[in-house]
């Protein structure tokens, strides 16, 4: 039962960690349009990362876990923990410069 729970959250979490790498990635793209003058209308695929992400993350932590009880799930956890304080602070830097290229664009027009 315990081994079940702790299997669903890791994949919410890393569909969480997909989705905020995404939306990372439709900022930097968004971001190169208006350097260029186009409109900010970048998207991202998400069937390449979606399944082979939550596989790989699976994959891990039982491989890990069948080398030594419990190692996946603390080798997981850090990773979670720091890939997601890396993109919170990447999409914040992100964020601000692609309000201030908005900014830019609407004061010259």
């Amino acid at each position: 039962m315990e081994s079940s729970i702790l299997y669903f959250l890791l994949l919410v979490t890393s569909f969480a960690l997909c989705c905020a790498g995404s939306y990372q990635e439709i900022l930097r793209g968004n971001i190169v349009h208006l350097q260029n003058g186009r409109e900010p209308n970048a998207g991202v695929a998400l069937f390449p990362t979606i399944p082979f992400v939550q596989a790989m993350h699976f994959g891990i932590v039982y491989g890990l876990n069948l080398a030594q009880e419990n190692l996946g799930w603390y080798v997981i956890t850090v990773y979670f923990s720091l890939a997601i304080l890396c993109l919170c602070y990447m999409i914040s830097k992100l964020k601000a410069e692609y309000n201030k290229l908005v900014f830019e664009k609407a004061n010259k027009a």
